[in-house]
């Protein structure tokens, strides 16, 4: 064989290119006693940086044929895998609030250990999704779903399906919340002292009996919501029993109660004084039946106090959404603040774990963290966002702006057979 290598430089303005160049002859036996030399020529050029990076390697052969290597993969514009991306122990990380989107082209679809890698929705997971905390090594779940073909998991929908939310157990099994707090349906007011209760907010309520079920919901009476229940033959009874609708409680009884209930495909409606009616019966058989006595002053409560605690918490919350709303930044500058740039970087965190014999260990693992680099540039303000497709940043309305825009609640005041036994709003 024969080889022959000469090298030459080319300098470029900001750049620097090497090539080498290398040819050699190789014989090949085409048939018996024949023999032909084939001449192979090929080139190697690599082009530096000002940095004395490599930004490109070029391979030539002799039939024109060229590859092109990039040296850094910052440099290749087009970049694709040959092979499973391994991440090494590291992570997929951006730096100065930096985001990462994941694009499938067209129909495409995202998925993360789908079996036989073909995700049939536009992001499928197989196996459980856990929403921790952004605490490091935390474990404070915010939302865990669990899916399986025996059923189980919550089912969330947007405007175009029937389902705007479900709570499904598995198959066999109670579904239930388990925690020392309060659920609210259709409201998310409180009273302080209240723990593991169901409230229910007024809303609207059925109109008639629906099949194979029956309905439990508060509506006003009277100006003072009462806790209503519906069966499936349309029959609407008042649980509570303070539905004063077609009378009025004698004001010398401390406590009136009343049975009311109405049916609207027979036409009536019903109200029975049943304080009246146990008053009328020990008139008249002698026997006592209702007994009374004053509460201890520490159960007693004043409306007024009670009330105020109400309106301001369910007019912190109506301010609390309105901040969440945004409005335009009309000077972009206003928009912007110095902020000290970061880095990511590793530092020694000790975590624990403990054994099937309960024995506790401890390890150092390396987690990143973003730390200062002494170097200051401009970005959005906090609460503020800049739009990548409008070029507008907007912000959370303020404390101020959202006060003045809501509608604040108000106190409200007792019901008419309370305000008869002197209970006031003052």
């Amino acid at each position: 064989m024969n080889k022959k290598v000469k090298a030459k430089k080319l300098g470029i303005v900001g750049m620097l290119m090497v090539g080498v160049m290398c040819s050699f002859s190789a014989s090949s036996h085409l048939s018996a006693g024949v023999v032909a030399k084939t001449k192979v020529q090929m080139s190697l050029n690599r082009m530096f940086n000002s940095s004395g990076e490599v930004i490109q390697i070029i391979w030539a052969d002799g039939s024109g044929t060229t590859t092109t290597n990039p040296g850094n993969l910052v440099n290749d514009l087009t970049p694709q895998l040959g092979g499973n991306l391994d991440v090494n122990g590291f992570s997929l990380v951006s730096l100065a609030n930096g985001d990462i989107n994941f694009s499938p082209h067209g129909t495409g679809n995202i998925g993360i250990n789908v079996p036989g890698g073909d995700p049939a929705d536009r992001l499928e997971i197989y196996g459980a999704i856990k929403v921790s905390d952004a605490n490091i090594g935390g474990d404070d779940e915010g939302i865990r779903l669990n899916i399986n073909s025996a059923g189980g998991g919550i089912n969330l929908s947007d405007g175009n399906s029937t389902v705007t939310a479900a709570f499904e157990g598995r198959t066999g099994t109670d579904s239930y919340i388990n925690n020392g707090g309060n659920f609210g349906l259709g409201t998310s007011t409180f009273d302080g002292s209240a723990a593991g209760t169901l409230a229910i907010g007024n809303g609207n309520a059925p109109v008639a009996g629906t099949v194979n079920q029956s309905s439990i919901y508060a509506k006003d009476v009277t100006a003072s919501s009462e806790m209503h229940v519906m069966d499936e033959a349309g029959n609407e009874t008042v649980i509570s029993p303070h539905a004063f609708v077609l009378f009025t409680p004698d004001v010398a009884h401390a406590m009136p109660w009343s049975y009311y209930s109405k049916n609207p495909y027979i036409g009536k409606e019903v109200n029975i004084d049943m304080y009246a009616m146990a008053k009328a019966i020990e008139t008249l058989s002698g026997e006592k039946f209702i007994y009374e006595q004053d509460l201890p002053l520490a159960e007693q409560r004043e409306w007024t106090d009670d009330q105020a605690s109400d309106v301001s918490q369910q007019n912190d919350k109506l301010i609390a959404k309105k901040m969440e709303e945004e409005v335009e930044v009309t000077k972009v500058i206003d928009g912007f603040e110095t902020v000290e740039i970061m880095e990511v970087v590793e530092i020694d965190k000790t975590v624990y774990s403990y054994d099937d014999n309960g024995k506790i260990t401890s390890k150092v693992v390396k987690v990143k963290v973003e730390q200062g680099i002494g170097t200051f540039k401009k970005d959005v303000k906090t609460n503020h966002r800049f739009d990548k497709t409008t070029g507008k940043i907007y912000r959370k309305k303020t404390l101020a702006e959202a006060t003045a825009e809501i509608t604040p609640v108000k106190a409200k005041q007792p019901p008419q057979w309370m305000i008869d036994r002197g209970v006031t709003l003052n």
